[in-house]
């Protein structure tokens, strides 16, 4: 499964990183400050707590932020609060890490899934740290009925960190060409954000990133400020987004926010 060593530094397989990957990671880290990345990166549990960098806030794989991810494994420890639920994910990578899934007392009666032992799920979140414990602080829990979907995510991890260490060597080559590296910098992180998308899709999630409400907009509002789309592909599309974990449903499953903000 991890057997390509090309990848083997960043893919959580236990290899150390060598002292010119953490200067390439440091330059990137430094323009990273710069700039906002909105991505989205199929990852193991040993990257998220190797690979976390604590200083910068940030998930680093082959030099290049991620901002969220998503991630699959077995459910261990599960703590059920009111307003959140706490489980420890594991994977075949190494010890697993802390999830934390915030949820609102008139939903936990809904269709929020129950989170039980010894299932698997596939965690859509963003990666943060307190106090040097690195966790993820999940917004999309799905419990996963259908086991190639683990298979899948696997190959998932490969090709995405493929995709990371062929962005971080094309950065070098622009480096070397004298190339402006701010530019390359946009480029990569428009790409992430546009790849896949529609113009719709982009459309809709610039309306709810500048939605200042902590509960969203509803698909009513959307519907308002978008009316150049018809309402059945405004919900085919939110339903789209909220799959590839850009977007949450919040108070109720007709408002959405963005988890970029």
């Amino acid at each position: 499964m991890w057997g390509d060593e090309s990848m083997m530094d960043e893919s959580g397989a236990g290899f150390v990183r060598s002292e010119h990957e953490t200067s390439a990671a440091g330059t990137s880290r430094d323009s990273a400050a710069d700039r906002k990345v909105r991505n989205l990166v199929s990852v193991s549990v040993d990257q998220i707590r190797k690979l976390y960098d604590n200083e910068s806030a940030q998930l680093f794989i082959h030099a290049q932020p991620v901002s969220m991810v998503t991630v699959v494994g077995m459910v261990e420890s599960v703590n059920e609060q009111t307003t959140s639920s706490t489980f420890i994910l594991k994977d075949e990578t190494g010890p697993g890490v802390e999830v934390t899934f915030w949820t609102l007392e008139d939903k936990k009666s809904s269709n929020i899934p129950s989170i039980v032992e010894n299932s698997y799920v596939r965690v859509f979140g963003q990666v943060r740290s307190k106090e040097g414990r690195v966790y993820v602080a999940a917004f999309r829990v799905i419990p996963i009925t259908d086991y190639n979907e683990i298979t899948l995510h696997h190959l998932e991890v490969i090709y995405d960190c493929k995709i990371l260490e062929k962005a971080k060597l094309n950065i070098k080559a622009s480096e070397a060409s004298g190339f402006d590296q701010s530019k390359s910098n946009d480029i990569i992180s428009t790409t992430s954000v546009s790849a896949g998308f529609s113009k719709a899709d982009q459309l809709i999630l610039e309306t709810i990133n500048k939605t200042p409400n902590p509960e969203g907009m509803s698909i009513q509002e959307i519907c308002l400020a978008i009316r150049s789309l018809e309402v059945s592909i405004i919900k085919k599309r939110l339903e789209f987004l909220a799959n590839e974990g850009h977007i949450y449903t919040t108070i109720d499953d007709d408002h959405y926010r963005s988890t970029d903000v």
